[in-house]
């Protein structure tokens, strides 16, 4: 009776979550689609965790608002001095005649009171000064005139997505990193680990995890870039003998299968085989034409935590751990000691 209970639970009769071990360890011909890898010592080094990435040194070099280019739609505030009282405008002495706000149009022209209109597109602001002076010569009496940028849309990089406060963030304090950009937009509004960085620019448009742009203070953004934090589902699947299976969320950006079981709740003490913890990869993403790949662990061996510490968990990996042999035991023989017990207690109820 035990012979053929064994050979009832080894030929899947009895309900498990998936293959046995020896499916995937010993597969048929027909069935061999994948690249079996065993997780050893030395196959662990090409799938491992990659290292921190080294802090970068921050971009050198500022530039100052008096560098930039006035532009359409820049927006100035113009003081203009007079040497001695009773002129069009207040002297230096009492702070001069200021115009706060002055827009530039889409010809790149401001309009001043007795200056008329006065182009300043393209010009820096000292420029812009020289140019407004020039307009009043024989006008005002040696007019002094300071020009300052105070906004431009041009002069600056939209940071929208995952953000607190979307928006342009302006470059004429400075220049800026897409890190320093990013962080006076408010920062991100979600785990930074759950993002990926787009960076919109001149030179085309690159794209990274979030995280890995934290450790990049060199990448520079100019006049017109975009960045857009966009959100980066990451999850993988834990089947078998686990105490929580399903699908998982990656909660942190570097994960190890070790994370992957924990994040499972373990193994399961009673139904799992420490030797059968499989992990199954598509490499649908590479585009690369490789084959899947199954990696197989033996956690019953002393350095396993060690290996399961190490080898990188990506994004929809699939752990997955097979039913131990005595635990399918089990499951074929309840049915049977259910109906025995029945029969004992109906014989036993009969002979009273």
């Amino acid at each position: 009776m035990l012979g053929c209970l064994l050979a009832t639970s080894a030929c899947g009769v009895t309900a498990r979550p998936g293959p046995t071990a020896s499916d995937i360890l010993a597969p048929r011909g027909a069935e061999a689609a994948f690249d079996l890898v065993e997780i050893t010592p030395g196959t662990v080094v090409p799938h491992a965790l990659e290292p921190l990435p080294a802090p970068a040194a921050a971009a050198e070099g500022s530039r100052s608002a008096a560098a930039h280019r006035i532009m359409p739609a820049d927006v100035l505030n113009v003081v203009i001095f007079e040497r001695a009282d009773g002129g069009l405008f207040a002297p230096a002495s009492s702070g001069g005649t200021a115009f706060p706000n002055v827009r530039v149009d889409d010809a790149g022209f401001i309009t001043l009171p007795y200056a008329g209109r006065v182009r300043v597109g393209g010009a820096t602001t000292a420029r812009a000064a020289a140019l407004i002076g020039g307009a009043l010569a024989g006008v005002a009496i040696e007019p002094q005139i300071f020009v300052n940028l105070v906004a431009s849309p041009a002069h600056s990089v939209l940071v929208a997505g995952e953000v607190r406060t979307p928006g342009r963030v302006t470059l004429l304090d400075g220049s800026l990193t897409a890190v320093d950009a990013i962080a006076r937009a408010g920062g991100p509004s979600v785990p930074g680990h759950a993002l990926h960085a787009v960076i919109h620019g001149p030179s085309g448009t690159r794209r990274m995890p979030y995280v890995d742009l934290l450790g990049r203070p060199d990448i520079a953004v100019g006049m017109g870039d975009q960045i857009i934090l966009e959100p980066r589902p990451s999850r993988f699947l834990a089947m078998g003998a686990l105490l929580r299976p399903g699908v998982q969320q990656m909660t942190a950006p570097r994960m190890s299968l070790l994370d992957g079981i924990g994040e499972a709740g373990g193994l399961a003490d009673r139904a799992a085989s420490p030797s059968g913890v499989f992990l199954f990869r598509a490499n649908a993403l590479a585009g690369d034409g490789q084959r899947p790949q199954v990696f197989h662990l033996d956690m019953s061996r002393a350095e396993s935590m060690l290996l399961a510490h190490r080898f990188a968990l990506r994004p929809d990996d699939v752990i997955y751990v097979s039913n131990a042999p005595l635990w399918e035991v089990q499951k074929a023989i309840a049915p049977f000691l259910n109906v025995l017990t029945l029969g004992v207690g109906g014989v036993a109820a009969a002979g009273n």
